[in-house]
C-alpha cells in the first residue's frame, strides 16, 4: 500500500471571515475564504498529479489543526463543522475520516471554543472524527519571557505559542496514525 499526504497549511488564519477575505469561512454568506479556496486547489491538482503518474488515489482523511487564533471563536463548532462537510462536499468524500487537532490548553486554559468543539465532535461522529490530543506535546511557556531563547535538544519550549520542528513531525506522526486507525 503507497500512501500520499497532499498538505495545505497557512499560519495566523482563521475559520471565521476576515477583512481580507484571507481565512478558511465557509459559513457565512461572505463566500468561501481565500484559504479554503486555496486548500481545494492544491488537493485538486495534488490527486490530478498522482493520477497523472499511474496512480489510482482514494481520499482517506483529512487533518485539521487550526491555529490559536480562534479560540475564542463561540461558535467555532458550527463552523468546523460546516467546513469538514464542505471539504467532504467538494472532494466529493461524504464519508471521508477527519482528524483534528488540539490547540495548547495551558496558554486558554478552559475558555476554549476550539478544543471543545473538537472533542464534542468526535462524540457526535465517533467512526469519523476524532481528534488528537497534540495541545501540548511540548512543554511551553506561560510568557515569551520566560521561554528558552532557542530551541532545547527536546524540541521545546520554542516560544509561549509555536511547536518547534520536531515537535511538528511528531504531530504529523499522530494525525497520520490516527487516520490509519480510524480507517480500520
Amino acid at each position: 500500500v503507497r500512501r500520499a499526504i497532499i498538505k495545505y497549511a497557512y499560519g495566523g488564519s482563521s475559520i471565521k471571515s476576515s477583512s481580507d477575505g484571507m481565512d478558511w469561512n465557509v459559513y457565512d454568506d461572505a463566500g468561501t475564504g481565500a484559504h479554503y479556496d486555496k486548500f481545494i486547489e492544491v488537493v485538486t491538482a495534488g490527486l490530478q498529479a498522482l493520477r497523472d503518474a499511474g496512480f489510482n488515489p482514494v481520499i482517506k482523511g483529512m487533518a485539521w489543526m487550526q491555529g490559536e487564533t480562534d479560540y475564542l471563536v463561540s461558535d467555532y463548532k458550527a463552523r468546523l463543522k460546516a467546513l469538514r462537510d464542505k471539504v467532504r462536499t467538494d472532494l466529493n468524500v461524504p464519508e471521508m475520516p477527519f482528524v483534528m487537532g488540539e490547540i495548547a490548553y495551558q496558554n486558554y486554559g478552559k475558555k476554549n471554543y476550539v478544543n471543545k468543539a473538537i472533542k464534542t465532535i468526535s462524540e457526535e461522529e465517533p467512526t469519523l472524527c476524532s481528534f488528537v490530543e497534540c495541545g501540548n506535546i511540548a512543554p511551553r511557556c506561560k510568557r515569551e519571557s520566560d521561554c528558552a531563547p532557542v530551541q532545547t535538544a527536546s524540541g521545546g519550549p520554542f516560544d509561549h505559542l509555536h511547536w518547534s520542528g520536531e515537535n511538528l513531525l511528531e504531530i504529523g506522526r499522530m494525525f497520520a496514525a490516527e487516520i490509519v486507525a480510524v480507517n480500520g
